[in-house]
C-alpha cells in the first residue's frame, strides 16, 4: 500500500533526474534541477546514492591501482569489482525509474546533498 502511495507522488520528472544521477558527468542536470525546484526527499536519495558510488568507485580504482604495481595477480579481482559496480548501478536506476527510495546497505550512513 505505501509503495503505491509513493509511485503516485512521484513525477516522471523526478523520475527521470534520479535516473540522470547514475550516469557520470549526467548528475549535474538533476543537481541544478535539485537545487533549483522543489526538493524531494526522492531526488535527494539517489543524488546521495549515486555520488556515494562514484566516490566509492574511485577509491576501489585507486586501491586496485596500488595493488596492481605489488602484484600482477591482483587481476583476477577487477571482473568482480566491475560486476559488483554495474550491479550497484543497475540497483539504483531500476529503483529510481520504478520510483522507490531505496538506501544501498553497505553506504547508507552518510549524505552527502541536504
Amino acid at each position: 500500500m505505501e509503495d503505491l502511495e509513493q509511485e503516485k507522488i512521484v513525477g516522471i520528472k523526478e523520475r527521470v533526474m534520479a535516473f540522470l544521477c547514475y550516469f557520470g558527468l549526467l548528475i549535474i542536470i538533476p543537481v541544478i534541477y535539485y537545487r533549483c525546484s522543489t526538493r524531494t526527499s526522492f531526488l535527494k536519495s539517489h543524488l546521495n546514492i549515486s555520488i556515494k558510488l562514484y566516490f566509492v568507485s574511485m577509491i576501489l580504482g585507486k586501491v586496485f591501482q596500488l595493488l596492481m604495481l605489488m602484484s600482477e595477480r591482483v587481476f583476477i579481482l577487477l571482473p568482480i569489482l566491475v560486476l559488483i559496480q554495474i550491479c550497484l548501478i543497475l540497483y539504483g536506476v531500476v529503483s529510481a525509474l520504478l520510483g522507490k527510495e531505496n538506501r544501498l546497505p553497505l553506504i547508507k550512513k552518510f549524505e552527502i546533498v541536504k
